[in-house]
């Protein structure tokens, strides 16, 4: 067995009840010093709300990590800094590189009130791991090669080979939250509406794009929590409409846009979350389609663009910045850079069109670009009206294309498009930034071997030097090759709270997993 000592990630897993325990008690003790209140309803709105609640779902956007952190649990949890911990597995243990065994912890219910047996946790990897079933969930744990019980407790799982973001996905409910074998089969394999998990809510009502509610679980197996009796999820799109609820007092939390932020500092009795730069926006194109299936004609495109001007036009006041698929959030692998060094930064008008002549378009092409065209989503509109306007100096005539939500990850999957203008929150590992370019992927319409080589290999390298390094190579093959522009990166949403919200802990990874821990001081 090889030493801990020479990985991060296995010297905590070693050591995780103990380190983890201490700074949970460390964070709670401000909360616990003020007297915490038990009761209460806590409202959040949001500006958009998901179609689904299965935590293994085709495609995982921030709205479905949100509410899919509420009813579900993984077998590890993170914090808010991201540390790796107990959740559902008391302790793990790296056996060797591809091999860790999980100790479940006993005693702990689903909300239907069974027990979470060795069968529910085969069950739940089996259901990620089916061939049958494209997801998320399936892609990011394809370095997975066996689950395999080891006693009624203990859980071996060995992989193909090393992997460095493993441990991460182990701690994301959206990716291996646990799952009710006997639930999940009765309800034939359709999560889609109902849920039935381990976490400190159970969700009672759920109506898609109007509102999603969560009740207190009684039986839950960190005792004495949660604090609060009820959660309502409210979808508001409108933006004044959430600013008014906020002074009211009509909701408690909610987030904004970044660039709304000037509004919210004339808020009072609120907290204003720290901007962080944990989001990247970026246009992927669609190889598969005619003309873009042409290197000669992205390349044209890419340089008929003024990133700088988007960017600062976009978000005023240098909230963006330059980035590529990691957000710069992330200080180990995110893009720390100011643009110069990335390949297509500046754009060339001439290049670009004898590009497109060289391509057979002497006199230019039309091409779509869709967005989802909800308030929730203006900066996508924005950005497409703005590459319009540029692009149109080389001669390519871009069609604006709004869709509805929903339909954005239909037309993905489908190849129903030519380029597409949308965003990516941070994930739990650096890798999901890939996850859209992964050819193993659901989405993607730009395959190549050699890309899925270096992240693999990235993936293998738990040295945190050598796998930025890699990392950062692989970005820059994306953009050499045009498989996605990265606009810029950007705070992925601004939370807002009311000051009598006591214990909430924002994540970079946009998920509220401190619920658990949230009290009203009322």
């Amino acid at each position: 067995m090889r030493s801990v000592a020479r990985h991060p990630l296995r010297a905590i897993g070693f050591a995780a009840v103990g380190l983890f325990a201490m700074y949970t008690l460390l964070a709670g003790t401000p909360a616990e010093a003020q007297t915490v209140k038990r009761g209460g309803r806590l409202v959040i709105a949001q500006d958009e709300g998901p179609d689904r609640i299965d935590p293994h779902g085709t495609v995982m956007s921030f709205q479905h990590r949100i509410i899919v952190n509420g009813p579900y649990e993984a077998l590890l949890g993170l914090d808010k800094d991201l540390t790796i911990g107990p959740s559902l597995a008391t302790a793990w243990k790296e056996e060797n590189p591809t091999s860790y065994t999980f100790t479940l912890r006993e005693g702990v219910k689903f909300h239907d009130g069974s027990t979470m047996t060795m069968d529910d946790v085969l069950f739940t990897f089996q259901r990620i791991m089916d061939s049958n079933r494209p997801s998320d969930a399936r892609t990011k744990m394809r370095m997975v090669k066996s689950v395999a019980r080891v006693d009624d407790r203990t859980v071996r799982i060995e992989l193909k080979s090393p992997s460095a973001p493993f441990l991460r996905y182990m701690a994301s409910p959206e990716v291996t939250g646990i799952v009710s074998r006997k639930f999940t089969e009765a309800a034939k394999n359709d999560l889609t509406r109902t849920a039935n998990g381990t976490g400190a809510f159970r969700i009672t009502n759920f109506t898609p794009g109007v509102n999603v509610t969560f009740e207190k679980f009684a039986d839950y197996w960190d005792a004495g929590k949660p604090y609060l009796d009820r959660i309502e999820l409210r979808i508001i799109p409108d933006d004044s409409t959430r600013i008014a609820a906020l002074r009211t007092g009509e909701i408690d939390m909610t987030f904004f846009r970044p660039d709304k932020r000037p509004l919210l500092n004339a808020l009072r009795n609120v907290t204003i979350g720290e901007s962080i730069h944990n989001s990247t926006q970026m246009l992927p194109f669609n190889c598969e389609r005619a003309p873009m299936s042409d290197l000669r004609v992205r390349q044209a495109f890419a340089l008929s663009i003024d990133r700088n001007v988007i960017m600062n036009t976009v978000f005023p006041g240098r909230v963006a910045r330059p980035g590529m698929a990691v957000a710069p959030a992330d200080k180990k692998y995110g893009y720390q850079g100011d643009g110069t060094d990335l390949p297509y930064w500046k754009g060339d008008i001439p290049r670009a069109r004898k590009l497109l002549a060289d391509a057979g378009f002497p006199n230019g092409l039309k091409m779509t670009i869709q967005y989802i065209g909800t308030p929730a989503f203006a900066v996508d509109s924005r950005i497409s009206e703005l590459l319009r306007e540029q692009v149109a100096r080389s001669g390519i005539d871009l069609q604006l294309v709004p869709i509805e939500y929903s339909a954005s990850a239909r037309n993905s999957i489908a190849g129903n498009y030519e380029i597409m203008s949308n965003g990516r929150g941070m994930d739990a590992d650096p890798e999901g930034a890939f996850f859209d370019a992964l050819g193993s992927a659901v989405r993607t319409k730009c395959k190549d071997p050699k890309f899925d080589a270096m992240v693999d290999a990235a993936n293998a390298e738990l040295d945190v030097g050598k796998r930025a390094t890699m990392l950062t190579n692989a970005q820059k093959y994306i953009l050499e090759n045009v498989y996605f522009i990265y606009m810029f990166s950007a705070p992925f949403r601004v939370e807002v709270w009311k000051n009598d919200v006591k214990g909430y802990e924002p994540m970079p990874t946009v998920r509220r997993t401190s619920l658990r821990q949230v009290w009203l001081d009322r």
